[in-house]
């Protein structure tokens, strides 16, 4: 037990809770549990926190920690929340409910440190040297990074998230070329300047695009067509950025329903989904990547690394 560490991240679209064990080349999962629960569903409108969506995200905290304590007694571990609780005024309920029940304060990550801690969770997995720039797509931020492992030397957080950007334009039922048009021109105006930035950092000839969170992970189990999520055959797959924008486009035209029973994609994620692809796409044709990398290392893997590091405080024990 004392080489396992647990990483909870509760995200604005979904909660994710990771038991991994420490070893000399780094950290490997053991167990992950993962629930869609739109803690930011709305924040963007009204800039708090819905009590339904509070109590959504407080009661799967609940059971992943209660099938967590069956499994690894003792567990230790570190909780961060990012976009939804960085954004809300109200964040302090949330915050004050965890303490109440579960006897722990998360973290509400900066999104200069959001991105930098994605980084070192990606870059883990990469070679010595090997130049990278990493993007995740989450609920209500998209993270942009890069530099090589060990050397994060650009880490920035956009407000462009799958859930913020779905509502800001209506993306979340079959939508219009004429709607996704305006969302791609907007998604443009702000990440040109970020990836432009980002790319100044790092050789644009030898860098490698790899992608975490949500969309990018769901896409890789919808396309594999898997029976059940499994990161053994996500971790690494790639795919062209072509191949992204036709996923987009396809989505987009597809009721939620029509999308929940494509493999891998349940309802909450379904929601969701094109709003990411459209948001990845866009950003992938701003850096004239033609090609990316899906990892399932990102946000909670880099918290591991920053529990090693000690630069992130262990906050429950199960």
């Amino acid at each position: 037990m004392s080489h396992l560490r647990g990483a909870l991240d509760l995200g604005t679209n979904s909660i994710q809770l990771l038991v991994a064990r420490e070893t000399e080349d780094g950290w490997h999962p053991v167990q992950e549990w993962a629930a869609v629960t739109r803690l930011g569903e709305d924040v963007q409108r009204t800039g708090v926190l819905l009590p339904a969506a509070v109590e959504r995200t407080l009661a799967h905290v609940a059971h992943f920690f209660a099938e967590a304590r069956a499994r690894f007694p003792g567990l230790m571990g570190a909780a961060a929340g990012t976009s939804a609780l960085r954004d809300a005024r109200n964040r302090d309920v949330f915050v004050a409910a965890c303490e109440a029940r579960f006897g722990f304060v998360p973290r509400v990550f900066g999104g200069r440190e959001e991105a930098e801690t994605t980084f070192l969770g990606v870059a883990g997995g990469a070679p010595p040297g090997q130049p990278l720039l990493t993007l995740d797509v989450g609920g209500g931020s998209t993270e942009v990074s890069a530099g090589r492992p060990g050397q994060c030397a650009f880490a920035e957080s956009l407000d462009l998230g799958c859930v913020r950007f779905g509502e800001q334009f209506g993306l979340f039922g079959a939508s219009s070329q004429e709607d996704r048009a305006v969302a791609r021109e907007a998604a443009r105006e702000v990440l040109v300047p970020v990836l432009t930035a980002a790319l100044d950092r790092v050789v644009p000839e030898d860098v490698q695009v790899r992608v975490s969170g949500g969309t990018a992970t769901t896409l890789a189990a919808a396309v594999l067509a898997l029976t059940a999520y499994d990161y053994t055959r996500v971790e690494g797959w790639e795919t062209t950025t072509v191949e992204v924008n036709r996923w987009a486009e396809r989505l987009a035209s597809m009721t939620v329903s029509e999308r929940a029973s494509l493999p891998c994609v349940d309802e909450g994620r379904a929601l969701v989904l094109p709003a990411g692809l459209l948001v990845l796409h866009e950003a992938l044709d701003c850096l004239g990547a033609d090609r990316l990398r899906v990892t399932t290392r990102g946000l909670r893997a880099g918290m591991l690394v920053r529990l090693s590091q000690g630069t992130l405080p262990e906050s429950w024990q199960l």
